[in-house]
C-alpha cells in the first residue's frame, strides 16, 4: 500500500481562502440572508426562539386581553390567542428583513405597526410603536427573536459546500 501525504496548513489555508471568497461573494451573501430571515420568520409565527426553545408563556390576563383585541382587530392566519408568538396582526413578523452588507449581514426591523382598535373602536395608544422597539421589549423579557437558528446554520453551512464544489 502507498503511503498518503497530506498537508494540513494548505488545506486550511485553501478552507480560509475559500470561505474569504464565500462571505464576498454578494449573491452567497444574499442567499443565506434569505435563509435567516425565513427561519426568524417561521419560527417567530410558531412560537418559538433562534435557541429552539418556546417563547415564554402567557399570563392569563395577557391571553383575555389578546382575546378582546382579537373582537376589533383583523389577525394574521397563523395567530392564536392562546399561544406565545408576535403574529397578532403579522405586521410585526413581516418586517424582520436581513440584508446582505459588504461581507455580513444586517437583521433589522424598520417601520412602525400599524394603529389597533380597542374594544369601544377606538385606537390603542401606544399601539403604532416601532418595530424596533416592540422587538427589542420582547427580547428584554426574554423573548429570543433575532437571531441565527441552528436550521439556518445548517442551510448555510450546506451552501457552502456546494460552493466549494462549484469552485474547486
Amino acid at each position: 500500500m502507498a503511503d498518503i501525504k497530506f498537508n494540513y496548513k494548505k488545506l486550511k489555508g485553501n478552507l480560509t481562502k475559500k470561505l474569504n471568497e464565500f462571505t464576498k461573494n454578494t449573491k452567497e451573501l444574499k442567499n443565506s440572508a434569505r435563509i435567516i430571515e425565513k427561519e426568524i420568520k417561521a419560527n417567530s409565527r410558531n412560537g418559538e426562539g433562534y435557541d429552539g426553545k418556546d417563547f415564554p408563556g402567557l399570563r392569563d390576563s395577557t391571553i383575555d386581553a389578546r382575546e378582546r383585541l382579537e373582537e376589533s382587530n383583523q389577525t394574521h392566519i397563523d395567530y392564536r390567542s392562546g399561544e406565545s408568538n408576535i403574529t397578532f396582526t403579522g405586521e410585526t413578523v413581516d418586517s424582520i428583513d436581513a440584508k446582505a452588507s459588504s461581507n455580513k449581514i444586517i437583521i433589522s426591523a424598520k417601520g412602525n405597526h400599524s394603529l389597533l382598535m380597542g374594544k369601544r373602536g377606538k385606537p390603542l395608544k401606544g399601539s403604532n410603536a416601532s418595530f424596533r422597539d416592540i422587538i427589542t421589549g420582547l427580547e428584554d423579557k426574554g423573548w429570543k427573536i433575532i437571531g441565527v437558528s441552528r436550521e439556518a446554520k445548517t442551510q448555510i453551512t450546506n451552501q457552502f459546500r456546494r460552493f466549494i464544489r462549484r469552485n474547486l
